[in-house]
C-alpha cells in the first residue's frame, strides 16, 4: 500500500494539468505522478494520478493510490475508480477488477458504463468469457445502467478469446433488438470469434451481410475472413478474396498475406504460399516476421527450401525463434536431423518445442543417440522434456533395440505422463506427438519401459 513519506514527501506541484502533458515525453510519469499528492490534495488531483498511472501499465499503484484517499478521508468517486479498473483492465488484471467494483458497493459508489464496460474487457482479455456475458446480462436488469455498443462488442470479444463463437454471434445478432446498431467493430469482433472456431461459413456470411447493414467491409473483417479460411483449409477462397481486396478499395496488408499464406500452407500449397510473398512489395506490404514463418510453414517436408528462406540473405534479418523453430520442424518432417540440430545450435536461447522437434528428427533417422543427448542438452538448459520429447526419443530407442539409455532419463512418474500423452496423440490427429514418430510402436515401447521402471522403483524402495 501507498503511505505518506514514501514518495518523496508527497512533494506539491501547483497544478496536475502542466504535468500531465509533460508526462506523455517521460518513461518515469508514474514516479513524479505520485509526486502530485501533497497533504491536502482533493479527489480531482487523485483522480489525475490515477489517470496517469493507468496509462504508465502501473496498475498496482493506482490501486494503492485509491486505497490511499481512503486513509486520507478523501471521498473516492466514480470516476477515480473507473480510472484505476481501466488500470486494470489494461494489464490484464481481471480478479483486482473485479475487487475493486466490490469496493465500489461498499464505499457508496454506484458504476456507470464505462466501470462496467471496462470490467468486461478485463474479463474478456483473460478469457473469463462467462463472467463477461454474466455482467453484460445483468446489465440488462441493473436500474440506471444500459448496455450500449462498447458493452456488447467487449462480449463479444470475450467470447473470441474463449472460443465460443456461437455466444459471440448471439449477442452480436442480439444488437438489434436492444436498438443497437451493428457497426464495424462488432462485425470484425464476430466474424473474429467466428475465425477462431474455423467457421468460415459463418464469417463469411457476416462479411457479405456488411453491406446491408451500411457498413463499410474493412481490412480487419477481410484479413479475419481469410484466416478462417485457413482455417477451413480453403485455400482458393483465401486467394480469391485476398486478390478481390482492390475491389473493396482496399490494399492488401501484411496480416492479409500472413492469412493467406497460411491458408496455402495448409492445403499444401507451398508454390503459391512463396509467390504470395514474393507479391507482397507490389503493393507496398513489407514481409514481416509473420509471414516469413507462415512461407517456412508452408514448404512442409522441402527442407532446403525452408533453410533457404529462413536463412538466405533477403531474409536472415526477420528469421527470429519462430521462424526458425518452423523450419526446424521442416527438418524434422524430412528427417534431416543434422540441419535441424545446426539450426538448434545456432540459437540462443531453445524453447522445449524446438528440442521436441529436433529430436523427432532424430527419431525418423534412427539417430538415438543424438536423441539422447538432447534430453540431455534439454535438462543442462533447464528445460523439462515433455512427453512428446520422450515419446519421440522413445521412438529411435525403440527401432535400435536400445532400451536401457532411455530408461536412464525417464522415473515410473515419466513413463506413465508419456503413455497418457501417446493416447492423447492418437485421439487426435493433429496433435504433434503423433507426428514425432509411429506411436503405436512408442506406445508398446514405452509401456515396457514403464514396467521396468516400476520393478526399479520397487527393488531400491525395498
Amino acid at each position: 500500500m501507498v503511505v505518506a513519506g514514501s514518495t518523496a514527501g508527497w512533494v506539491s506541484i501547483c497544478a496536475a494539468q502542466p504535468y500531465r502533458h509533460a508526462a506523455q515525453d517521460s518513461n518515469r510519469a508514474w514516479q513524479r505522478a505520485l509526486q502530485l499528492l501533497a497533504p491536502g490534495a482533493d479527489e480531482k488531483r487523485f483522480f489525475d494520478v490515477i489517470c496517469v498511472l493507468g496509462n504508465a501499465w502501473q496498475w498496482h499503484f493506482a490501486v494503492e493510490v485509491l486505497d490511499y484517499m481512503a486513509r486520507a478521508s478523501v471521498q473516492a468517486t466514480v470516476f477515480c475508480f473507473t480510472a484505476a479498473l481501466s488500470a486494470c483492465e489494461k494489464a490484464t488484471r481481471w480478479q483486482t477488477a473485479v475487487q475493486l467494483l466490490n469496493d465500489m458497493g461498499h464505499a457508496k459508489v454506484r458504476p456507470n458504463i464505462v466501470t462496467v464496460n471496462a470490467l468486461i474487457s478485463a474479463c474478456g482479455k483473460a478469457s473469463e468469457w462467462q463472467l463477461a456475458l454474466q455482467l453484460t446480462f445483468s446489465m440488462q436488469r441493473a436500474e440506471g445502467l444500459r448496455a450500449d455498443q462498447v458493452t456488447y462488442c467487449a462480449a463479444i470479444s470475450a467470447c473470441e478469446k474463449g472460443l465460443r463463437w456461437p455466444q459471440a454471434l448471439h449477442i452480436f445478432a442480439s444488437m438489434p433488438g436492444t436498438r443497437l446498431v451493428q457497426d464495424v467493430v462488432g462485425f470484425s469482433a464476430t466474424i473474429s470469434a467466428c475465425e477462431k472456431g474455423g467457421q468460415w461459413e459463418t464469417a463469411l456470411g457476416l462479411l457479405a451481410q456488411m453491406p446491408t447493414a451500411r457498413v463499410t467491409q474493412d481490412a480487419v473483417c477481410i484479413s479475419a475472413v481469410i484466416s478462417a479460411f485457413e482455417k477451413g483449409t480453403q485455400w482458393p477462397l483465401a486467394l480469391h478474396l485476398l486478390a478481390a481486396m482492390p475491389q473493396f478499395r482496399l490494399i492488401p496488408n501484411e496480416v492479409s498475406f500472413s492469412a493467406a499464406i497460411s491458408a496455402c500452407g495448409k492445403g499444401e500449397q507451398w508454390q503459391r504460399a512463396l509467390q504470395l510473398l514474393s507479391d507482397m512489395p507490389t503493393v507496398h506490404a513489407r514481409p514481416n516476421q509473420v509471414t516469413l514463418s507462415a512461407a517456412v510453414r508452408a514448404c512442409g517436408e522441402l527442407w532446403w527450401i525452408a533453410l533457404q528462406l529462413a536463412l538466405g540473405p533477403e531474409t536472415k534479418a526477420l528469421c527470429n525463434e519462430v521462424v526458425r523453430h518452423a523450419a526446424i520442424s521442416a527438418c524434422e518432417r524430412a528427417g534431416q536431423w543434422e540441419a535441424a540440430l545446426h539450426l538448434l545450435s545456432s540459437l540462443s536461447s531453445v524453447q522445449e518445442i524446438m528440442y521436441t522437434s529436433a529430436i523427432g528428427a532424430c527419431a525418423r533417422s534412427l539417430q538415438w543417440q543424438r536423441a539422447i543427448q538432447l534430453l540431455s542438452g534439454m535438462r543442462a538448459e533447464v528445460v523439462e522434456p515433455t512427453e512428446i520429447s520422450y515419446s519421440a526419443a522413445m521412438g529411435a530407442c525403440h527401432e535400435a533395440g536400445k532400451f536401457k539409455p532411455a530408461l536412464s532419463h525417464m522415473s515410473e512418474e515419466t513413463c506413465v505422463r508419456t503413455l497418457r500423452g501417446i493416447r492423447f496423440a492418437q485421439m487426435n490427429s493433429g496433435h504433434s506427438a503423433r507426428n514425432c514418430w509411429g506411436t503405436g510402436k512408442v506406445h508398446l515401447s514405452c509401456h515396457k519401459a514403464w514396467l521396468v521402471c516400476r520393478q526399479r522403483t520397487r527393488t531400491q524402495s525395498s
